[in-house]
């Protein structure tokens, strides 16, 4: 697939057509390769939960693009930080400086701009690294009370409202 790869045939489904005739008995994704939503939940994934392949995978994705290997470094330090939350308060507000400072100067505009997001709220952060609490649950609730309440904008009543939520519930 290398040599063909290399010969300018770039296309999946004629790579996998052409290795289907030499008897080649997987499918078509395995390819294609991953999908970028796939990508992106392999660089979410602990690193420690990668099989081998998928650590190899990922490698070679970060060696062809030194875009996509500065996010998943990033995203690797930030959900190691996030995940482990170091007990002494300098080492874990020094280790958050050190990751804003960093993402902030980076090339991946979507990690830049969310940096620039946790800086605006920058003592929420430190506290939500602290806490061994968080209002997830309250604001998954929250959220889903607006949803309902948008679909039915204009419709009916709070007990309508209500008894919606309850049935959502």
């Amino acid at each position: 697939m290398l040599q063909r790869w290399e010969e300018g045939c770039q296309s999946g489904r004629r790579l996998w057509l052409e290795i289907r005739k030499q008897d080649y008995a997987a499918s078509l994704t395995s390819v294609h390769g991953l999908s970028a939503r796939q990508a992106a939940f392999l660089v979410l994934r602990p690193v420690s939960e990668r099989s081998p392949e998928e650590t190899v995978y990922l490698d070679h994705l970060c060696r062809l693009d030194p875009e996509i290997a500065q996010a998943t470094e990033l995203a690797t330090t930030f959900l190691t930080l996030v995940r482990e939350r170091p007990s002494d308060r300098r080492e874990r507000q020094r280790q958050v400086d050190d990751w804003l400072a960093y993402a902030v100067a980076s090339t991946c505009s979507s990690l830049h701009r969310f940096a620039q997001g946790l800086q605006s709220d920058y003592d929420a952060v430190l506290a939500g690294l602290r806490l061994p609490t968080n209002n997830g649950q309250l604001e998954g609730q929250v959220n889903q009370l607006k949803a309902i309440k948008r679909q039915m904008f204009g419709r009916a009543k709070f007990d309508l409202l209500r008894l919606q939520d309850l049935y959502a519930a």
